[in-house]
């Protein structure tokens, strides 16, 4: 990957401009860099970003056509499973889940540095966290009951709603909590 230092105000542009096209209808950034609005930043290399389509694709082969498409128009390269925007690695992960779909719909409008972001919820994350399993996310979980920033009626709704409430109970215990009390 390129040595474009990162930009990530100019992604956020970049973010809009594809929504404005209709390239995507709705998006919302996750993962690491999601989190670091809501709680001190882990190191990352990639920028999550949950998108909806803006059109259905002739086929289902073309679901991130006109995503590369708009990246090759603009100069920004793919390398791998990213899109090189500014100096980020991005991935963009369609939103095909009620979950996902729900975290998008619901997302944040944040500040950063001059610009404005759509970031998912900390309660979305937090499902989204619970749903993937992955020892990094819970211990990035972990940070976000330390650090109180989840509504915690607002997220046992969404993992009721997402059937997760079972799992959550399950892997509660390995970040400090009380299971079943999560």
């Amino acid at each position: 990957m390129s040595s474009e230092t990162p930009d990530l105000p100019a992604v956020f542009r970049v973010l809009r401009e594809m929504t404005g096209q209709g390239v995507i209808a709705d998006y919302a950034v996750g993962g690491a860099v999601a989190a670091i609005f809501y709680i001190e930043p882990r190191e990352t290399f990639d920028l999550d970003i949950f998108f909806v389509l803006g059109k259905e694709p002739s086929s289902e082969l073309r679901r991130l056509e006109a995503i590369y498409e708009f990246a090759a128009r603009n100069g920004f390269e793919a390398e791998a499973e990213y899109i090189k925007i500014h100096g980020w690695a991005v991935q963009f992960l369609e939103s095909v889940s009620a979950l996902w779909k729900e975290a998008v719909a619901q997302a944040n409008e944040l500040k950063f540095e001059n610009e404005t972001a759509r970031v998912m919820r900390p309660e979305h994350l937090a499902a989204l966290m619970a749903e993937t399993g992955r020892r990094k996310d819970w211990l990035r979980l972990a940070d976000f009951i330390e650090n109180d920033v989840l509504d915690v009626i607002l997220l046992k709704k969404i993992l009721r709603a997402h059937d997760l409430e079972a799992k959550w109970n399950k892997e509660y215990w390995r970040f400090g909590g009380d299971e079943g009390n999560g």
